[in-house]
């Protein structure tokens, strides 16, 4: 088995809004992969939301699109654990003779209405069924020709979940079958649960970068060239800066489409900090490498030896695999494979801010003192 594939059976222990989740996820990475913002990706999040028949609802700013996964540039997505069979699809999408006037709009704008069913692994006569259900539905419809239908079976969907590295890193966590230590985009700064994580900006945090002369930039103003350079670079990345400073913290930022502009794509995001154990590194590039997915990949805490040995397959390859290691310290060598970016403190701002936010009692005992 590929490292990011599954048994798709598994997939069957997701309840109701595990699966919704990972529509909406698999939706945000096949929209990014295609070079879209997955903010044009919208769901509730909770089973118990009203929602007119919508669970994920896909709306693109352009005329056309066709990825294999994703038809039209407006597309609504169903979300069932249960089968469906053919009464179930009438009934879901006819009330009392009249179609769902969700699916009407989506015909009237020449959209996309997608039933995902968990508990549904179809034969091709037996999705023959169900898709003749769904046309027989807007069929009396004045716009039903527009409108583009599909039903997503539990096969479909594990097929689409393997295109998606990172999502499978999700599913697998959400399963108990997480890789040891790795893990998709999210708070792998690692705050304390409720504490304040949003990133630490003092003036005495200064960021320098490989073709910058020397030049200190501020975290704001790092944050940009720092995640053009990762775009554009064939070599790998290294962050370096003592402990404190918030490496892992800007690391995160790079993929937060909240702060500044054009954030790196966090749906290909894949993390893993090496002090935690994780099966070893090296051969989790090289499959990553031998799978030929856009990913890119963060080691945490990584030794120069290691940084050293995976930039050079990294830098050898060329390929889709772009790695970010971030480590307090570097060799004095600069080997040609390495794109170095360095951050200090100037002065103690940046620490004690970080401190206080771990340990909040901290200021509170200072301020009694």
């Amino acid at each position: 088995m590929a490292i990011f594939d599954i048994e798709k059976d598994e997939l069957l222990r997701l309840s109701d809004t595990q699966l919704e989740e990972l529509i909406a996820r698999l939706s945000e990475a096949e929209v990014a992969a295609h070079g879209y913002s997955p903010a044009w990706v919208s769901w509730s999040g909770s089973i118990n939301s009203p929602d007119e028949g919508i669970d994920i609802h896909v709306q693109i700013p352009v005329d056309t699109l066709s990825t294999g996964f994703l038809e039209r540039s407006d597309t609504i997505f169903q979300a069932k654990k249960h089968s469906m069979p053919k009464a179930e699809i009438t009934k879901e999408m006819v009330s009392d003779r009249e179609l769902s006037p969700t699916i009407s709009e989506q015909a009237a704008k020449g959209g996309s209405y997608i039933i995902v069913s968990l508990a549904d692994d179809c034969s091709p006569p037996m999705k023959k069924v169900r898709l003749k259900a769904m046309q027989d539905a807007v069929k009396e419809d004045p716009n039903g020709g527009n409108i583009h239908l599909d039903f997503y079976d539990l096969s479909k969907l594990s097929q689409w979940l393997r295109q998606h590295p990172s999502v499978m890193l999700w599913v697998k966590g959400k399963l108990g079958q997480g890789y040891s230590g790795w893990q998709p985009y999210g708070a792998w700064s690692n705050p304390p649960h409720g504490a304040d994580d949003t990133l630490i900006s003092a003036s005495g945090a200064m960021v320098t970068l490989p073709s910058g002369k020397d030049q200190k930039l501020s975290i704001e103003d790092a944050i940009e060239p720092m995640r053009k350079l990762i775009r554009t670079t064939e070599k790998a990345i290294r962050i370096t800066g003592l402990s404190g400073v918030g490496k892992t913290r800007i690391v995160q930022t790079l993929f937060d489409e909240t702060v500044g502009v054009d954030a790196l794509d966090r749906t290909v995001a894949v993390y893993v900090d090496t002090g935690a154990g994780p099966d070893p590194s090296a051969a989790m590039l090289d499959r990553l490498m031998a799978e030929g997915r856009r990913t890119i990949m963060i080691l945490d805490n990584c030794p120069s030896e290691l940084h050293s040995l995976l930039a050079s397959k990294v830098s050898a390859a060329g390929g889709q695999v772009s790695l970010i290691t971030v480590e307090y310290d570097i060799r004095d060598d600069k080997p040609q494979t390495i794109e170095v970016i360095h951050i200090e403190a100037v002065g103690p701002e940046v620490a004690e801010l970080l401190l206080t936010r771990r340990f909040p009692s901290i200021g509170q005992c200072q301020q009694q003192c």
